[in-house]
This record gives structure tokens, C-alpha cells and sequence, in this order.
């Protein structure tokens, strides 16, 4: 019971990342980056290993977004 309720969390903890990643500009970038780490260990606890880097990567993605966005 608690695997599945498990995989649940990690379903909409990915698609709620899914939704921020899209975002034009995300203003709280420490939640997002909070929220993304939070994920890709969840991922990695459930053996979803490419998942979790793809949400690394989506991560450093969208701060290298914010830091240019700022520096302008």
C-alpha cells in the first residue's frame, strides 16, 4: 500500500514540475529548485534513475534561464 501510494506522489510530483518547467519565468526559483531536488530523490528511490537526471537537468536549465533573465 505504501509503494503505491508512493508512485502516486511521484506522478503528480512530476507532473506539477512538468507544469513550472513550462512556465515563461518562474519568480520563486529556490522553491523550484527545492521542489525539483525533492523529485529527482523520490525518483531515484523509486529506480526512475534517467527520470531523476532529466529532472536535474530540467532544473539547471531553468536557473540558467532565471540568472540571464536577471543579469539583463
Amino acid at each position: 500500500m505504501i509503494i503505491h501510494v508512493k508512485n502516486n506522489f511521484c506522478e503528480a510530483f512530476n507532473v506539477m514540475h512538468r507544469i513550472l518547467t513550462r512556465m515563461n519565468f518562474v519568480e520563486d526559483m529556490i522553491m523550484y529548485s527545492k521542489f525539483a531536488i525533492y523529485l529527482a530523490n523520490l525518483q531515484e528511490e523509486l529506480g526512475e534513475f534517467r527520470n531523476a537526471v532529466q529532472t536535474l537537468r530540467a532544473a539547471i536549465g531553468k536557473v540558467i534561464e532565471y540568472r540571464e533573465e536577471r543579469l539583463k
